[in-house]
């Protein structure tokens, strides 16, 4: 079998991607059928995917464009925060800065988890879905006349949630 000049066949290479594939879309199923919001099971205004170590896209699930090519700098922030050596098996870590963090508006929030191999981080696991509600001046946290970022909500700044597997 012919390689690609890295020691690996090009039928491993597509069992990979076609594997990498099947968990995008696995993620995004799995994302729409656990869902308790209508904005996400409903209209599917989300997206999920999973990033190397240093936090680029490797797949993704078929979700909203502009939350798939955040997803990265979501992740991103989550390592300038915390750098892989402030990162535990168990964490998961949020943000919905506008910002830093992948941002697009507070009502847009990503959940950020390290995946571990051998004790060390090899993937990052993403999400980012709309929320309705995120506490601002107007119902559903969607204003035209807001004057200063703190009236449309509350803003997550890359902090962890659960750290361990436990509810910080």
């Amino acid at each position: 079998m012919t390689n690609n000049g890295n020691g690996v066949d090009r039928f491993t290479l597509e069992i990979i991607k076609d594997g990498l594939l099947a968990i995008g879309d696995e993620m995004f199923v799995t994302m729409q059928r656990t869902s308790m919001s209508t904005i996400i099971y409903e209209t599917l205004d989300y997206a999920t995917g999973l990033t190397d170590a240093r936090g680029r896209l490797v797949t993704q699930g078929n979700g909203v464009t502009l939350f798939l090519g955040t997803l990265d700098y979501g992740v991103r922030s989550v390592l300038d925060k915390f750098g892989h050596d402030g990162l535990n098996p168990g964490d998961i870590v949020m943000t919905n800065d506008p910002y830093a963090g992948g941002g697009t508006h507070l009502s847009d929030v990503s959940l950020i988890m390290p995946i571990f191999y051998d004790g060390k981080i090899v993937a990052f696991a993403a999400n980012k879905g709309h929320w309705t509600e995120v506490g601002g001046m107007a119902a559903g946290s969607w204003t035209t006349d807001s004057t200063e970022i703190y009236q449309e909500g509350l803003q997550f700044p890359v902090i962890k949630i659960f750290e361990e597997g436990e509810v910080v």
